[in-house]
């Protein structure tokens, strides 16, 4: 081995060694505010000129871990042959019965409503304004309650 290699594997070694710290330190989220009240959000601090809303520390970096080797088709066949199939059809509860309790207070009220509502709309057709429109929707709404 030259020397002259040895030089450059120092450089590089030294080189590596300086940028290392940079690359392991965490770096953090800035959210800043323009003059027009516009929010980005950077990893550098905010421009001049625009306020630092507030700044969070970059979650670190969790190493990923391999993902498991899938087991031989031999054996996926094995274990799917053990286990009994469904048959696919489900136990359905039977449909309740008794008393059907309404959730409105006068289900006739609303049914009503809405029937003078539709009559309304017949009657004025396309004369009718926003205004119209929201009261009598409003009528039906109140009958819902």
């Amino acid at each position: 081995m030259s020397p002259t290699f040895f030089r450059r594997l120092a450089a590089f070694v030294f080189l590596f060694a300086l940028l290392l710290p940079q690359a392991v330190t965490a770096q953090a989220i800035h959210k800043c505010r323009a003059g027009d009240g516009s929010a980005t959000y950077q990893d550098r601090p905010c421009a001049p000129g625009t306020q630092q809303a507030w700044t969070r520390p970059m979650p670190a970096a969790e190493p990923t871990a391999l993902a498991p080797a899938r087991p031989p088709a031999r054996q996926v066949a094995a274990r799917n042959a053990s286990t009994p199939a469904r048959s696919g059809t489900r136990k359905r509860r039977p449909a309740p019965s008794g008393a059907v309790i309404s959730q409105y207070r006068d289900p006739q009220g609303c049914e009503k409503a809405k029937a003078q509502r539709a009559q309304a709309y017949a009657r004025l057709g396309l004369r009718r304004d926003f205004d119209t429109s929201r009261r009598l929707d409003d009528r039906v709404e109140t009958a819902y309650r």
